[in-house]
């Protein structure tokens, strides 16, 4: 999913802000 691609993207380039959003946004809509 583009989702959890746009995540693990993130994750290595270490934009834990980012990363932290995504990860909320993704619990939210799941």
């Amino acid at each position: 999913m583009n989702s959890v691609s746009n995540l693990l993207h993130l994750a290595q380039q270490g934009d834990k802000e980012a990363e932290a959003r995504l990860i909320i946004r993704y619990g939210i809509y799941k």
